[in-house]
């Protein structure tokens, strides 16, 4: 898989965390299809821009916040 797909969805896995709410509510909130979600929450395809952007609203964080944190993960 590839890492930064891998690093983006830690990424989008803390920060919801963070946020104390749900994947299956940034999911909902974000209009992302269940199996979509799926695949790129394994790090099997990446995030749309467009995605994380929603992502990052719902999240109460930048998106270049969000993407700086799953940069950092990139090894």
């Amino acid at each position: 898989m590839d890492p930064i797909n891998l690093a983006t969805a830690e990424a989008v896995r803390d920060a919801i965390h963070t946020a104390r709410t749900t994947q299956a509510a940034v999911k909902r909130g974000a209009r992302i299809p269940h199996s979509n979600w799926q695949r790129r929450m394994s790090g099997r395809s990446s995030f749309k821009i467009a995605e994380l952007q929603r992502i990052a609203r719902l999240l109460g964080v930048s998106l270049g916040e969000l993407c700086d944190d799953a940069a950092g993960r990139v090894s």
